[in-house]
């Protein structure tokens, strides 16, 4: 999967969870599982802005991809997610308490994923500029 669909897959799913909040939880609730998570949400929106930086700074570069040697299929990942669902529907209280931490689930793994970018970009990042460095 390249990084636009993995994007695109945070949206939709994004999409999907606000649906499900205003289909099955009364607005207060909803309200308050995104106030709880606001922190988090300010953290996600730094880490955006480190990604942006270091995607601007190797602009007009090629970027090596240093983590597509990862051994998570997408499969693994969803049987992954299921167990923790079945999890929180036994510990959370049923199908509201299950649903009402798919927010933190969405920011958390968003975090991950821009987190690898980070490191991605960085470590391009330090090669050009040693090429930089060593070709002048």
């Amino acid at each position: 999967m390249s990084n636009k669909q993995i994007h695109l897959l945070f949206l939709a799913s994004l999409i999907g969870i606000f649906l499900t909040y205003a289909l099955f939880l009364n607005k207060i609730t909803a309200i308050g599982l995104i106030i709880d998570e606001l922190l988090f949400i300010g953290i996600l929106v730094v880490t955006i802005l480190f990604s942006l930086y270091y995607k601007r700074g190797l602009k007009g570069h090629s970027i090596v991809d240093l983590k597509k040697d990862s051994s998570m299929s997408f499969k693994n990942i969803v049987l992954f997610f299921l167990l923790f669902q079945i999890i929180d529907y036994v510990y959370e209280g049923g199908f509201k308490g299950m649903i009402s931490m798919w927010l933190s689930y969405w920011v958390f793994g968003y975090l991950i994923f821009i987190g690898l970018n980070i490191y991605n970009y960085y470590k391009n990042y330090k090669l050009i500029k040693s090429e930089d460095i060593h070709g002048q």
